[in-house]
C-alpha cells in the first residue's frame, strides 16, 4: 500500500510539472510572436522610412534638376535673344549704311546732272541751296536736322533767302501769284494733288520741266519730270512769290 501511495503520489508531481512546462511554452512562445511582430513592425516602419527617404531624395533630385533646366532654358533664351538683337542690330546698320551710301551715290549724280543742264543753276540762290540739299531723306512733318517733307523742305529753302513760308503746302498755294505752265522760271514752285484734295505736295522748279523736292515716294530729296505720268496727272498749278521777281 505504501508502494502505490508513493507511486501516485509521484505521478501526480510528474503531471503537475508537465503542466507547467506546457504553461510556460505558451507564454514563451506568445511572447516570442509579440517580440517577432514588434521587430517586424520595426523593420516595416524603418524600411517605409527608408523608401520615404529615398523618394524624397528622388523627388528632390528632380526637383533640382527640373530648376536647373528651367534656369538653363532662361539662360538659354537669354543668350538667343541677345544674339537674335545683335543680329539685328547689325542688319539694320548694314542696311541704314546701305540706304545712306544710295542715297549719296543719287545726290551726286542729281548734282552733276544739274550742273550739266544748268550751268548757271549757282546764279538763282534758291536752286543753289535746294540741290545742296539732294539726298537727304525725307519724313514726314519734318523741315529740317537732318530730314524733310516737302513744305518743309521749300520753307528751309526759302528760309535761306530771308523769307517765311508756312509749314503747310495748301496754305503755300496761296501765295505770291499764279504762274502759267509755259511761263516757269526757276524758283517757282509747282504743287501737286496727291493723297488728299487740294494742294498736297510742293517742289520747286529749276528748269526744262524739272523739279526738286523732298519726295516720299523716292524718300529722299530729289529730283523728278513734270512730265512724268504720276506728276504729270496730279499737278495742280504753280506759284512765284513776288519777293523773287527781282
Amino acid at each position: 500500500m505504501g508502494t502505490a501511495v508513493y507511486a501516485s503520489r509521484l505521478v501526480c508531481s510528474w503531471v503537475s510539472i508537465g503542466i507547467t512546462l506546457l504553461t510556460t511554452a505558451v507564454v514563451l512562445d506568445s511572447q516570442f510572436a509579440i517580440a517577432a511582430g514588434t521587430s517586424q513592425n520595426s523593420n516595416s516602419e524603418k524600411t517605409a522610412s527608408s523608401r520615404k527617404k529615398v523618394s524624397t531624395a528622388k523627388s528632390g533630385r528632380r526637383s533640382k534638376h527640373v530648376v536647373c533646366s528651367a534656369a538653363s532654358h532662361r539662360k538659354s533664351g537669354r543668350k538667343v535673344a541677345s544674339a537674335h538683337s545683335r543680329k539685328s542690330g547689325s542688319r539694320h546698320t548694314t542696311q541704314l549704311a546701305s540706304q545712306s551710301s544710295r542715297r549719296r551715290a543719287v545726290a551726286q549724280a542729281q548734282r552733276r546732272q544739274l550742273d550739266e543742264d544748268f550751268p548757271n543753276h549757282a546764279d538763282n540762290a534758291l536752286v543753289s541751296i535746294a540741290a545742296h540739299e539732294l539726298g537727304t531723306p525725307y519724313r514726314f512733318g519734318s523741315a529740317g536736322g537732318g530730314s524733310f517733307d516737302c513744305s518743309g523742305f521749300v520753307r528751309t529753302v526759302y528760309s535761306g533767302v530771308g523769307m517765311d513760308l508756312p509749314h503747310s503746302a495748301r496754305e503755300q498755294f496761296t501765295m505770291g501769284e499764279q504762274v502759267a505752265s509755259g511761263e516757269l522760271m526757276p524758283g517757282d514752285l509747282v504743287f501737286f494733288r496727291t493723297y488728299r484734295r487740294g494742294a498736297s505736295h510742293v517742289g520747286i522748279y529749276v528748269g526744262d520741266n524739272l523739279f526738286i523736292h523732298a519726295a516720299s515716294r523716292g524718300g529722299e530729296v530729289r529730283v523728278d519730270s513734270l512730265d512724268e505720268a504720276y506728276y504729270r496727272s496730279r499737278y495742280l498749278g504753280a506759284r512765284r512769290l513776288r519777293e523773287i521777281d527781282s
